[in-house]
């Protein structure tokens, strides 16, 4: 048996669709996205209070299933804050630090380009060693 594992993210409200895209690439399944929270499933397909220590079930606007996450037990999501940020409930079985860091990563580098284009920029992306990338922003 997994559990949900409460992190802090620093994603922004405001580039929530970087961070579907973010999402989709780093995992090859598109999230569902609901504008009021949906409950997240444990592994007997439940809305559970027990794997947070939280005592209630935790709620997300942006949604993992497990059936569409090989090796995860339990449902991973968003949810977003008062603040207008997010914060993940994640299962690590399935969603290891490896793949947090591609989310990341690729929220990151398509928010710059967002912020690039809106100044006037061409943005291209080159890809280096070791999974390094590269943002060239040119302004003419």
């Amino acid at each position: 048996m997994s559990h949900f594992t409460k992190m802090s993210v620093d994603y922004k409200g405001q580039y929530e669709p970087e961070l579907l895209m973010a999402i989709e690439e780093a995992m090859g399944v598109k999230p569902e996205v609901h504008e009021n929270p949906v409950s997240l499933l444990d592994y007997t397909g439940r809305a559970s209070d027990k794997n947070t220590g939280t005592m209630k079930a935790e709620k997300c606007h942006i949604v993992l299933r497990q059936d569409n996450l090989p090796g995860t037990t339990n449902d991973c999501g968003w949810r977003r804050t008062e603040e207008g940020g997010y914060e993940a409930f994640l299962d690590t079985t399935g969603v290891s630090e490896a793949k947090q860091g591609l989310i990341s990563q690729s929220y990151a580098l398509a928010v710059a380009e967002k912020k690039f284009k809106a100044e006037g920029y061409s943005v291209t992306r080159k890809q280096g060693q070791h999974g390094r990338i590269q943002l060239e922003a040119v302004k003419y």
